[in-house]
């Protein structure tokens, strides 16, 4: 009677070790690419920035990489071969990144630590590789690139200006990387201003119309306004709508933006029409 008593208390506590093994599993390493996750990387980061010296920290760096034509390839190829590609890049990047942490952040994103030194060899020798697993569709990558500075960074931070710099790259054709600079640091936390702002900006009526008449060419007839937004920040000044208005749109809340235009366009022709 005790035997099968034993093979059942077996069997239950290695089903439950499976389960352990595949949640910690999970917990590190993404399931597609088998690389690290996010979220581990994240902590490795943290924790080198709190038990490195700085002069190692100034000869490493953070670079965030983007599939330039992916979603072309997955309507093209189907969703089965877009995750096929997702490993094949995966493994381009381990293979010519040895010895640094490579993570799948998302999607058809990807970050790895590294060193500095010879940085941009290895970046060129990924574009090539990734150019050729499929060459009708033209894929390539675009990165953003984050020397660690002296000061001890949060991990996500340092992974949101990389981020910053790969988005300026992915507009720009003829750049395979962009390195995240003083001007480019102005702009990451003038957007960070705008994402943090906004609802009070809406709230106390820095986010306001301006009015720019629309004539008749053939008489020269006011016949309507055409309402631009604008941001007069009491800190900042007016803030140049061909960045605030991306910024917004980029991060799902211009509808903010919009419903305070319309607003004010209304509440300004209903008194109009009251005087």
């Amino acid at each position: 009677d005790a035997l099968p008593i034993c093979i059942m208390v077996y069997h239950q506590r290695l089903t439950a070790a499976k389960k352990d093994e595949e949640l910690m599993y999970i917990a590190d390493y993404d399931e597609l690419t088998g690389l690290n996750n996010f979220s581990y990387f994240v902590r490795c980061l943290d924790d080198f920035m709190q038990t490195s010296d700085t002069p190692i920290r100034q000869e490493k760096m953070l670079i965030f990489l983007n599939v330039i034509n992916f979603k072309t390839f997955n309507d093209q190829r189907g969703f089965n071969q877009g995750n096929v590609f997702l490993t094949d890049v995966g493994k381009i990047l381990l293979d010519a990144f040895p010895n640094s942490e490579v993570c799948r952040e998302s999607g058809d994103h990807y970050v790895i630590f590294t060193d500095v030194n010879g940085f941009e060899e290895r970046l060129v020798e990924v574009n090539n590789r990734v150019r050729l697993l499929d060459e009708r569709i033209k894929l390539e990558m675009r990165s953003g690139c984050y020397i660690l500075s002296e000061q001890i960074e949060d991990g996500r931070r340092i992974v949101d200006k990389a981020r910053y710099a790969s988005s300026v790259a992915s507009r720009k054709q003829s750049m395979l990387y962009i390195m995240y600079d003083k001007k480019m640091h102005d702009e990451y936390h003038l957007m960070q201003y705008i994402i943090h702002h906004i609802d009070q900006a809406v709230e106390e009526g820095w986010v306001k119309p301006f009015y720019q008449p629309v004539v008749w060419a053939e008489n020269s007839r006011l016949c309507g306004c055409e309402a631009l937004a604008r941001w007069d920040d009491p800190v900042r000044g007016l803030l140049p709508p061909g960045f605030f208005v991306p910024t917004l749109e980029s991060t799902k809340l211009v509808h903010k933006l919009d419903a305070a235009i319309i607003e004010a366009v209304c509440r300004d022709i209903r008194y109009s029409l009251d005087n």
